[in-house]
């Protein structure tokens, strides 16, 4: 999940850019939504990751997770400013 959420946090940002400026707004929604999607994904993981036994595996899956949660964070902040800017 928190795959595809940030790669929804990526497709905000070619239709904030790109895209009709009388659907702007739907970019910041969309990233809003894959940040909290990715979010929600990241406690899963953390939850579950505690029943694990592979310590490896454990450490690799987090280090994934913490790196796809600050590209979706850094794509809200670009993604909601563009949004704004657009809207005037």
């Amino acid at each position: 999940i928190a795959e595809q959420a940030l790669a929804v946090a990526e497709l905000s940002l070619t239709a904030g850019e790109i895209g009709n400026v009388n659907a702007v707004s739907d970019a910041g929604v969309a990233v809003l939504l894959a940040d909290a999607a990715a979010q929600s994904a990241a406690l899963n993981v953390k939850i579950n990751i505690g029943w694990i036994q592979d310590e490896a595996f454990n450490t690799g899956s987090w280090a994934r997770v913490q790196e796809i949660l600050g590209e979706t964070a850094d794509l809200r902040e670009s993604v909601m400013a563009l949004t704004y800017e657009k809207l005037g």
